[in-house]
């Protein structure tokens, strides 16, 4: 995570997958779990939904 807040990439990947079920039922999803951090969800902020691709998502850092 912290690389991510210090490299501020243009571009990123999540990887999405089937998800394996919790124990609440819903499957597990990484970017909601990063998300949770204050830190990481302010340095996310710009980043934009651009395209999926199967079992990927696609995000990109709007120009500041």
């Amino acid at each position: 995570m912290q690389r991510f807040l210090d490299g501020r990439p243009d571009v990123v990947v999540v990887y999405l997958g089937d998800g394996t079920p919790t124990i609440g039922g819903s499957a597990f999803r990484h970017l909601d779990y990063f998300l949770a951090d204050p830190a990481f969800a302010a340095g996310w902020q710009d980043y934009r939904l651009e395209a999926r691709i199967g079992d990927y998502e696609l995000y990109r850092r709007r120009a500041p």
